[in-house]
C-alpha cells in the first residue's frame, strides 16, 4: 500500500509538471508568435497605457520639482495623485489588463507605491 501511495504521488507530480510545461509553451507561443490581428488588438491599448503612464510620470516629476519652491501643498498632492495614476497604469500594463498574474516579487513596487502615493496625496490635501 505504501508503494502505491508513492506511485500515486509520482503520477500527480508528473501530471502537474506536464500542466506547467503546457502553460509555459502557451506563454512562449503567445510571446514569440506574430498574429497580426491579435497583435493589433493587444498593442493598441498597451501603447495607449504606456503613453498615459509616461505622461503621468512626467507630469508628476515636473510637479514634484515645482513643489520644491514655495507653492501650495495642493501642488505636491497633485503630484502624488498623478504618480498614483502612473502606478495604476503600470499595473495594468504589467498584468496585461489583469489577464495574467505576475509574481508578487515583480508587482511589489507598484502594489506598494501606488496606494502610498494616493495616501500621501490625501495627506498633503488634509494638512
Amino acid at each position: 500500500m505504501h508503494k502505491n501511495q508513492h506511485t500515486d504521488n509520482e503520477c500527480q507530480k508528473e501530471s502537474k509538471n506536464h500542466i506547467i510545461e503546457e502553460q509555459i509553451e502557451e506563454v512562449l507561443e503567445d510571446v514569440f508568435t506574430y498574429d497580426e490581428e491579435r497583435y493589433v488588438k493587444k498593442t493598441v491599448p498597451r501603447r495607449l497605457l504606456l503613453l498615459l503612464r509616461n505622461i503621468a510620470a512626467g507630469a508628476a516629476a515636473v510637479l514634484f520639482i515645482v513643489s520644491f519652491f514655495n507653492v501650495p501643498a495642493a501642488v505636491r498632492a497633485a503630484a502624488y495623485f498623478i504618480g498614483a495614476a502612473a502606478y495604476v497604469a503600470e499595473i495594468l500594463i504589467i498584468t496585461r489588463l489583469f489577464r495574467i498574474r505576475p509574481s508578487h516579487d515583480e508587482m511589489f513596487m507598484a502594489y506598494v507605491f501606488g496606494p502610498l502615493y494616493l495616501m500621501m496625496g490625501i495627506s498633503y490635501l488634509t494638512h
